[in-house]
């Protein structure tokens, strides 16, 4: 950050004597790892532990994807020391006593792409929220998950598995950050894209500073007219997505009209104000899954109900992700306000 002072005749001057680094305030990289082709299996090594974890992998082929913990004083826990209750593409759901937690879908899956979020405190059993986006070739699956490890140190090693071996190096990374992060290290989620509108529009796009291996997105809409459901592209490409979404945590179903030119995120219609967060695939020689949440607000005020929705999907293209385009094709537009904010990391 350049520093300036403001002197007389309203002239500014800038100094390199005030001038200061952003702070590093926010999710560090604690470790990563690859399962190699042809392995079932890999773990980190031990790391600095953190009270807030979140662990982003990508499994080609295999069986299922699932994650256990260890700490520094033992091996990875394999134990039935793990309890948890899971949802696949709304129809199942079930709790277990198991060696690991896991989302899984069958073993027709071509890649699954994961985000776990893990609660990481010490003196206390760990809390996990996982959520998987699966492909099989034809239409995308969705499990998600909630578990716990019963331990009460806290983890500082990771592992994640299939059930069989992988079809190809499937990677991940553990990210984390304290309560009271330092202001030390480098923050794993950097911006790399913004974008606010000052007029209305029916599409727009951002480009991408850098290419980075995982996406974060932040989608604020407003809207003004009729309905606005936004749409997601990426690379100016309007091919080869698979798209379904969940409303109010119902089964999973595919957008209305078909189509393979964009994700739906369904983060709108006819509501004023959605929000929407998002996690990308975007590692290198594998097709890119997409995982989104979004929260509608409807008309403003307490009497009116809220709506959540998932969307989930592929875009099956081995591409690197360098712009990501929102459209949508409904009667209104995006009002100025609306705002997209993009984070990167790499392995």
């Amino acid at each position: 950050i350049i520093m300036v002072e403001y002197l007389s005749g309203n002239r500014i001057q800038g100094s390199s004597t005030l001038s200061e680094s952003p702070p590093q305030t926010s999710w560090k990289k604690l470790g990563s790892g690859t399962i190699s082709s042809g392995s079932a299996s890999a773990s980190t090594s031990s790391f600095t532990a953190k009270d807030n974890m979140m662990v982003l992998g990508n499994i080609n082929g295999g069986n299922g994807y699932a994650i256990q913990f260890g700490h520094s004083s033992g091996a990875i826990d394999t134990g039935s020391n793990y309890r948890e209750r899971y949802i696949t593409d709304g129809t199942t759901n079930t709790q277990a006593l198991r060696g690991d937690i896991w989302c899984y879908y069958d073993s027709n899956d071509d890649q699954m792409f994961n985000v776990s979020e893990i609660s990481n405190y010490n003196g206390a059993e760990k809390f996990v929220f996982m959520k998987t986006a699966s492909r099989d070739g034809t239409s995308p699956k969705l499990n998600k998950a909630v578990g716990k490890w019963t331990q009460t140190n806290q983890i500082d090693k990771v592992q994640v598995k299939s059930f069989s071996n992988v079809s190809a190096d499937s990677k991940f990374v553990v990210i984390g950050c304290d309560n009271d992060e330092s202001d030390s290290g480098t923050n794993f989620w950097e911006s790399i894209g913004s974008k606010t509108l000052d007029s209305s529009t029916n599409s727009f796009s951002v480009d991408l500073t850098s290419t980075k291996d995982f996406l974060m997105f932040v989608l604020t809409k407003e809207k003004t007219g009729g309905y606005v459901n936004p749409k997601l592209a990426f690379n100016d490409n309007t091919s080869n997505y698979k798209t379904r979404s969940s409303d109010n945590g119902g089964s999973p179903t595919d957008p209305s009209g078909g189509g393979n030119a964009h994700i739906f995120l369904r983060a709108g219609e006819a509501d004023g104000r959605s929000f929407t967060v998002g996690y990308i695939c975007n590692l290198a020689g594998v097709q890119h899954g997409v995982i989104t949440d979004s929260t509608n607000a409807g008309s403003e005020g307490a009497g009116t109900a809220i709506d959540r929705n998932q969307a989930f999907g592929w875009w099956q293209d081995t591409s690197r992700i360098t712009k990501i385009n929102i459209s949508h094709g409904a009667s209104g537009s995006f009002a100025s306000g609306t705002k997209i904010e993009v984070f990167g990391g790499n392995i």
